[in-house]
């Protein structure tokens, strides 16, 4: 998979860091979304679906080939695995 995402990252899109955000451009420059940060780096494609954010920092997924698969609309939300990830449309952290 590591590979595989690498090639894909190479020759479709880039992950670019600022101090405030990671963000994800394709080979035009052209920013897609912003990346979930985990652990100071770019939140890790699980099962084919990595985290982003919007604006408001709520949370969607996208896939490795840059598409959004579910639109930003989460307050928090875990990683997929076994085909489910946990969300929540509000709360607070703790």
């Amino acid at each position: 998979m590591f590979v595989y995402l690498r090639f894909v990252l190479l020759r479709m899109i880039a992950f670019v860091y600022s101090n405030i955000n990671i963000i994800v451009i394709d080979k035009n420059n052209k920013c897609l979304f912003k990346v979930f940060a985990f652990d100071n780096d770019p939140d890790y494609a699980s099962e084919g679906l990595f985290r982003i954010i919007d604006n408001r920092n709520r949370v969607g997924f996208a896939d490795i080939l840059r598409n959004i698969i579910i639109s930003p609309q989460y307050k928090f939300a875990h990683s997929f695995k076994n085909s489910r990830a946990e969300v929540a449309f509000k709360g607070r952290k703790k």
